[in-house]
């Protein structure tokens, strides 16, 4: 078993950059108001990350529900091991989706794990066949688990999406390939009031070598419902999708809109067949890119992605709120000497946003994972920061059943037992361990 501690740390600084909002928002701002506050994150003790193996182990430090549980564990091999996407089930369990090169022994592989409420490994399960695989988003649905991502061992062109039902036992209840003669591939997977899956993320028609928007409603079965198309002449692209409570549909990712301000970040509201309602493109850099997001207790959205809207075009991590109508209500930068960027966003139940970035400019290592809490009108609540020596990535963010914690995903290289592990950590609802 190998040990390793991952230390607290302060950020000195936070600069929170606000755009003003009106005609002229989506151009670049050459010269935003800039408020400067120091800001602490609580100090407080991690417990040592310990190396869980891939065989089901003991622990008990976490009490029986509705207890405070906490922790932080790494998973994985001496190769390569990505966590991208990470779901919680009805018995306080969480499922993690990913891809590995430990256990594949050649290229990627899709790698499944499902965890106990203290983070021991239920089962784990690895999809693949002899090229490679990734997976890049899960959901649960009652008592199935859905994961989606990108195949090349059964494509029919160089890369197809790739979506696999599980049941609760890990047990495959069905696989589906799709795709055309280019480059396809499932980027984020959510579920809808009524049961069906939607799929997101990019896809190139045959004789085409620019990517669109790519959007699918498919039955419990697997069966496409509809799928639709979205974008311009250039690259276009869906990173995350999600059903709103009037049956309608949230999608963001980038749209290359050409020149110098060239990708730009991309939201859609459409209903609940596809069909386009309103959208979108913001840009204040080279390349801007929404993420994730979620919806408003009024009907709104919360966006979180990347800007390079600073002098040197570094990246910067970004949140935007848009009224239900598609109208801008502001957006804030949150800016720093190094490479930020924020990668996922949840609501909790108090009305509180979270935000989980990679940033550069704080921490311990070369990047640490940065959550940022805000309310409805972007003010930080709080902020805390996790990482170790070397480079620690979050990738996804979920709210725990009871909604008194987050499971914040990611891969790290700070710990674990080879150069990437998937790294995950339950923290309460104000991100303490």
């Amino acid at each position: 078993m190998r040990v390793s501690t991952i230390v607290p740390l302060i950020i000195p600084v936070l600069l929170v950059l606000t755009f003003q909002v009106g005609a002229d928002a989506s151009r670049r701002v050459e010269q935003p108001a800039v408020a400067t506050a120091k800001r602490s994150i609580d100090s407080q003790p991690i417990a040592p990350e310990r190396y869980k193996s891939f065989e089901t182990a003991s622990n008990n430090g976490c009490p029986p529900s509705p207890a405070r549980c906490t922790w932080q564990h790494t998973y994985g091999g001496m190769l390569e091991d990505k966590a991208y996407g990470v779901a919680t089930t009805s018995q306080d369990g969480v499922v993690v989706a990913g891809h590995t090169r430990s256990l594949s022994g050649h290229q990627y592989d899709g790698w499944l794990l499902h965890l106990d409420r203290s983070g021991d490994t239920l089962w784990e399960r690895r999809l693949g066949g002899p090229l490679t695989e990734h997976a890049y988003g899960t959901v649960v649905m009652g008592d199935k688990i859905v994961m989606a991502g990108l195949t090349r061992s059964r494509a029919r062109g160089d890369s197809d999406a790739w979506v696999v039902c599980l049941d609760l036992t890990g047990k495959t209840l069905w696989e589906r390939i799709l795709g055309d003669l280019g480059n396809d591939k499932a980027r984020t997977v959510a579920t809808t009031g009524d049961g069906h899956i939607l799929v997101a993320g990019t896809s190139q028609q045959s004789g085409s070598s620019n990517d669109d928007g790519w959007l699918m409603q498919l039955r419990q079965d697997g069966t496409v419902l509809w799928e639709n198309r979205y974008g311009g002449p250039e690259d276009n692209g869906i990173f995350h999708v999600t059903a709103l409570m009037d049956g309608g549909i949230a999608a963001v990712g980038y749209a290359d809109k050409g020149g110098e301000e060239s990708y730009q970040l991309w939201i859609l509201r459409l209903d609940a067949k596809g069909n386009k309602l309103w959208e979108r493109f913001l840009g204040h850099g080279q390349f801007d890119a929404g993420t994730s997001v979620v919806a408003t207790s009024d009907g709104g959205l919360i966006v979180a992605g990347t800007t390079s809207a600073d002098a040197f075009q570094r990246d910067d991590a970004w949140v935007l709120r848009f009224e239900a109508d598609g109208r801008l209500a502001w957006e804030k930068v949150f800016e720093g000497e190094g490479r930020d960027g924020a990668w996922a966003i949840a609501a909790m139940p108090q009305g509180i946003y979270v935000i989980a970035a990679a940033t550069a400019s704080y921490g311990a290592g070369s990047t640490d994972a940065w959550l940022v809490a805000i309310d409805d009108q972007g003010e930080v609540q709080w902020e805390r920061i996790y990482g170790g020596p070397l480079w620690d990535r979050p990738t996804s963010l979920a709210v725990t059943t009871d909604g008194g914690g987050l499971i914040l995903g990611g891969y790290t290289t700070s710990s674990g037992a080879g150069y990437e592990d998937y790294w995950i950590l339950r923290l309460d609802e104000n991100g303490k361990l």
